[in-house]
Protein backbone atom coordinates (compact mmCIF):
# COMPACT_ATOMS: atom_id res chain seq x y z
CA UNK A 1 0.00 0.00 0.00
CA UNK A 2 1.32 3.61 -0.94
CA UNK A 3 1.75 5.95 2.11
CA UNK A 4 -0.56 9.14 2.17
CA UNK A 5 1.51 12.01 0.65
CA UNK A 6 2.44 14.80 3.23
CA UNK A 7 3.87 17.05 0.74
CA UNK A 8 2.25 17.99 -2.49
CA UNK A 9 2.31 20.95 -5.13
CA UNK A 10 -0.52 21.78 -7.13
CA UNK A 11 0.55 22.08 -10.56
CA UNK A 12 -1.30 24.35 -13.23
CA UNK A 13 0.30 23.76 -16.81
CA UNK A 14 -0.26 27.21 -18.85
CA UNK A 15 1.29 29.86 -17.49
CA UNK A 16 3.82 27.63 -15.25
CA UNK A 17 5.26 25.61 -17.53
CA UNK A 18 5.10 27.47 -20.75
CA UNK A 19 4.74 31.19 -21.90
CA UNK A 20 1.71 30.16 -24.12
CA UNK A 21 -0.93 32.60 -24.16
CA UNK A 22 -3.61 30.78 -26.28
CA UNK A 23 -2.79 27.02 -25.85
CA UNK A 24 -4.74 25.03 -27.80
CA UNK A 25 -3.02 21.50 -26.66
CA UNK A 26 -0.97 20.64 -23.89
CA UNK A 27 2.36 22.77 -24.48
CA UNK A 28 5.45 22.52 -21.64
CA UNK A 29 8.79 24.23 -22.33
CA UNK A 30 12.32 21.76 -21.26
CA UNK A 31 13.91 24.80 -19.10
CA UNK A 32 10.36 25.52 -16.94
CA UNK A 33 10.07 21.77 -16.48
CA UNK A 34 13.48 21.52 -15.29
CA UNK A 35 12.87 24.14 -12.55
CA UNK A 36 9.65 22.26 -11.69
CA UNK A 37 12.00 18.90 -11.28
CA UNK A 38 14.83 20.35 -8.85
CA UNK A 39 11.39 22.02 -7.10
CA UNK A 40 9.81 17.98 -6.85
CA UNK A 41 13.50 16.56 -6.15
CA UNK A 42 14.13 19.58 -3.37
CA UNK A 43 10.58 18.73 -1.95
CA UNK A 44 10.27 15.22 -2.01
CA UNK A 45 6.49 16.79 -2.88
CA UNK A 46 4.04 14.99 -5.20
CA UNK A 47 1.60 16.81 -7.99
CA UNK A 48 -1.88 17.16 -7.81
CA UNK A 49 -3.10 18.84 -11.07
CA UNK A 50 -5.06 22.07 -10.77
CA UNK A 51 -4.73 22.85 -14.34
CA UNK A 52 -7.49 23.00 -17.46
CA UNK A 53 -5.90 20.08 -18.34
CA UNK A 54 -6.28 18.08 -15.56
CA UNK A 55 -8.16 15.21 -17.19
CA UNK A 56 -5.68 14.40 -19.03
CA UNK A 57 -3.34 13.41 -16.23
CA UNK A 58 -1.44 10.07 -17.54
CA UNK A 59 -0.96 12.36 -20.60
CA UNK A 60 1.18 15.29 -18.37
CA UNK A 61 2.75 12.08 -16.10
CA UNK A 62 3.66 10.47 -19.33
CA UNK A 63 5.37 14.13 -20.85
CA UNK A 64 6.93 14.72 -17.39
CA UNK A 65 8.72 11.25 -17.44
CA UNK A 66 9.96 12.30 -20.71
CA UNK A 67 11.21 15.49 -19.32
CA UNK A 68 13.02 13.26 -16.39
CA UNK A 69 10.24 13.83 -13.63
CA UNK A 70 8.63 10.21 -12.58
CA UNK A 71 5.65 10.05 -13.68
CA UNK A 72 4.16 8.24 -10.68
CA UNK A 73 4.62 11.50 -9.16
CA UNK A 74 1.81 12.90 -10.68
CA UNK A 75 -1.09 11.62 -7.60
CA UNK A 76 -4.21 13.13 -8.82
CA UNK A 77 -6.27 16.43 -9.73
CA UNK A 78 -8.07 18.70 -8.29
CA UNK A 79 -12.36 18.18 -8.72
CA UNK A 80 -13.40 20.39 -11.81
CA UNK A 81 -15.53 23.17 -11.11
CA UNK A 82 -17.17 22.55 -14.55
CA UNK A 83 -16.70 19.21 -17.22
CA UNK A 84 -15.53 16.32 -14.45
CA UNK A 85 -13.85 13.89 -16.07
CA UNK A 86 -16.93 11.77 -16.39
CA UNK A 87 -18.38 14.08 -19.12
CA UNK A 88 -18.51 13.20 -22.80
CA UNK A 89 -14.48 14.03 -24.17
CA UNK A 90 -16.09 16.12 -26.53
CA UNK A 91 -17.55 18.35 -23.91
CA UNK A 92 -14.88 18.41 -21.53
CA UNK A 93 -12.72 19.14 -25.22
CA UNK A 94 -15.35 21.89 -26.23
CA UNK A 95 -14.73 24.12 -23.18
CA UNK A 96 -12.08 26.70 -23.78
CA UNK A 97 -8.93 26.84 -21.58
CA UNK A 98 -9.20 30.11 -20.90
CA UNK A 99 -12.87 30.44 -20.12
CA UNK A 100 -13.00 31.81 -16.53
CA UNK A 101 -15.74 30.04 -15.78
CA UNK A 102 -13.39 27.08 -15.47
CA UNK A 103 -10.90 28.92 -13.22
CA UNK A 104 -13.43 30.72 -10.84
CA UNK A 105 -13.79 27.83 -8.16
CA UNK A 106 -9.92 26.83 -8.40
CA UNK A 107 -8.72 27.74 -4.75
CA UNK A 108 -12.03 26.20 -3.63
CA UNK A 109 -11.08 22.98 -5.56
CA UNK A 110 -7.90 22.92 -3.97
CA UNK A 111 -9.04 23.25 -0.27
CA UNK A 112 -11.63 20.53 -1.71
CA UNK A 113 -9.24 18.14 -2.51
CA UNK A 114 -6.64 18.62 0.79
CA UNK A 115 -10.27 18.15 2.51
CA UNK A 116 -10.07 14.92 1.12
CA UNK A 117 -6.62 14.23 1.81
CA UNK A 118 -5.69 14.79 5.69
CA UNK A 119 -2.03 13.56 5.70
CA UNK A 120 -0.97 16.33 3.54
CA UNK A 121 0.12 18.94 6.01
CA UNK A 122 2.30 21.24 3.45
CA UNK A 123 1.29 22.06 -0.02
CA UNK A 124 2.48 25.16 -2.32
CA UNK A 125 0.51 26.27 -5.05
CA UNK A 126 1.54 27.14 -8.71
CA UNK A 127 -0.75 28.77 -10.85
CA UNK A 128 -0.69 32.02 -13.23
CA UNK A 129 -4.14 32.95 -12.03
CA UNK A 130 -4.74 35.28 -8.60
CA UNK A 131 -7.98 33.33 -8.45
CA UNK A 132 -5.67 30.25 -7.22
CA UNK A 133 -5.21 30.92 -4.08
CA UNK A 134 -8.10 32.61 -1.63
CA UNK A 135 -7.22 33.84 2.02
CA UNK A 136 -6.99 30.95 3.92
CA UNK A 137 -4.42 29.48 1.17
CA UNK A 138 -2.39 33.03 0.12
CA UNK A 139 0.83 32.20 2.08
CA UNK A 140 1.28 28.45 -0.06
CA UNK A 141 0.69 30.28 -3.47
CA UNK A 142 3.07 31.02 -6.26
CA UNK A 143 1.77 33.19 -8.53
CA UNK A 144 3.72 33.04 -11.87
CA UNK A 145 3.90 35.17 -14.75
CA UNK A 146 2.21 33.58 -17.60
CA UNK A 147 4.01 35.99 -20.32
CA UNK A 148 7.65 34.41 -18.15
CA UNK A 149 6.48 31.24 -16.89
CA UNK A 150 8.25 29.42 -13.94
CA UNK A 151 11.24 31.28 -12.75
CA UNK A 152 14.71 30.79 -10.38
CA UNK A 153 12.96 33.52 -7.84
CA UNK A 154 9.54 31.17 -8.23
CA UNK A 155 11.72 27.81 -7.46
CA UNK A 156 13.18 29.56 -4.05
CA UNK A 157 9.66 30.29 -2.91
CA UNK A 158 8.02 27.63 -3.57
CA UNK A 159 10.87 25.54 -1.29
CA UNK A 160 10.76 27.92 1.48
CA UNK A 161 7.23 27.69 1.07
CA UNK A 162 7.48 23.79 1.47
CA UNK A 163 9.98 23.48 4.13
CA UNK A 164 8.31 26.31 6.59
CA UNK A 165 4.51 26.37 6.04
CA UNK A 166 2.60 24.08 7.74
CA UNK A 167 -1.23 23.41 6.34
CA UNK A 168 -3.82 23.38 9.36
CA UNK A 169 -7.45 23.14 8.55
CA UNK A 170 -8.94 25.31 11.80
Amino acid sequence: MTEPPTSVLFLDIDGVLNRTAGASQINIEPALVHRLKHILKESGAKVVLSTFWRHFDEYIAYILHRHGIDGGLVIGSTPGRVGSISDAPSARLSRSAFDDDEYSGRAVEIRTWLDAHPSVTRFVILDDRASAADEATQAFFVHTDAAVGLTDADVEKALRILSSCEWSKG
